[in-house]
């Protein structure tokens, strides 16, 4: 007989419930959320953070379901030691090497996702719906690609990166010579990003430019 799949999920919003409907329909008979301040006002349960050791204990995995990377990697950092798992969607499609390179690592796709070969992804990312990311990409810890975005291939997306809904990243000019967006950058949601963004920018627009220069 099968151990029951059990995932608990840091977060209250919007992310973490879509990623635990996303658990649900993968078969997760036991899906909870783990919050600062308990409300039981939705279909999953909530449990408070300092109940963490009882979860290890009853044999639950761990996900961070919230959009932001600053605070993902906040909650990871203060719950470090647990056993994070990756939640990846039936749907979406992982090609060849890629796949076999996704060690469990907190990182969650959504359904429809589309992720070419040679792709390196880091821990605890979130690609969200029916984004697609191109060949010979790295993706660095914490990133988060919103849904509908384009990353075309030979991009580098640096810690911490937000590529928002539905903007595109132009393809890199080769595997060795990549388009790189900084850590902690933002491309705001519609844009198309044609160069190299710095670390800790915001871009927005067609073609994207740093907001507020």
């Amino acid at each position: 007989m099968s151990e029951e799949k059990k995932i608990a999920i840091f977060g209250s919003g919007g992310m973490a419930k879509d990623t635990a409907d996303v658990c649900k329909s993968m078969g997760f008979k036991s899906v909870l959320l783990i919050t600062e301040n308990v409300k039981n006002t939705d279909k999953y349960q909530s449990v408070h953070e300092n109940d963490v050791n009882k979860l290890i204990k009853s044999n639950f995995k761990f996900v961070i379901g919230i959009a932001k990377p600053k605070t993902r990697k906040k909650i990871a950092q203060k719950f470090r030691k647990l056993e994070y798992t990756n939640i990846i969607h039936p749907s979406s499609t992982i090609l060849g090497n890629t796949e076999k390179a996704l060690a469990p690592s907190g990182t969650i796709i959504f359904p429809g996702v589309r992720i070419a070969g040679r792709v390196k992804i880091k821990k605890h990312c979130i690609l969200s719906l029916n984004c697609t990311v191109g060949h010979d990409c790295s993706i660095g810890n914490f990133v988060s690609i919103m849904p509908g975005a384009t990353v075309s291939g030979n991009v580098s997306l640096a810690s911490r990166a937000i590529v928002g809904s539905n903007a595109s990243v132009l393809q890199g000019s080769s595997n060795s010579e990549k388009l790189k967006v900084g850590s902690g950058a933002t491309i705001g949601m519609g844009s198309a990003v044609m160069r190299n963004v710095e670390a800790d920018q915001t871009v927005l627009g067609v073609p994207a430019s740093e907001v507020g220069v």
